[in-house]
């Protein structure tokens, strides 16, 4: 596994990006009101959409590791007791799975697809 991606969640999407636009200054690769992903070597950094009343420890960021063949970590991690808050696996671009560490922070897998 590698990291594939870290997602901040924030409430507002101009504030946000202006900061890490304009005062960090990281380019941006692509944005719309709900994700913006910046350009950095070897990582997808961006940021996602998420309405205040939603956040909560734990549900600040997440972090997606990329893997080969996602069902078969999916299946390993269930065994060692992980349990999954979401797995999609039809996206067109992707295959994806969430589930949370120990304390509560949101972790997924990722997987792209040849589509």
């Amino acid at each position: 596994m590698r990291v594939h991606s870290i997602q901040i969640f924030v409430s507002d999407m101009e504030r946000s990006v202006a900061f890490y636009r304009d005062v960090l200054g990281l380019p941006v690769r692509v944005g719309t009101p709900f994700l913006t992903e910046f350009e950095l070597e070897g990582l997808s950094f961006g940021l996602q959409y998420m309405e205040k009343q939603y956040m909560s420890p734990g549900v600040s960021m997440t972090i997606d590791f990329e893997v080969d063949d996602i069902e078969a970590k999916v299946e390993e991690l269930k065994a060692k007791g992980v349990e999954f808050t979401a797995i999609v696996l039809d996206q067109p671009y992707a295959k994806l799975a969430k589930f949370r560490d120990p304390d509560g922070h949101l972790l997924g897998l990722f997987e792209l697809t040849d589509e």
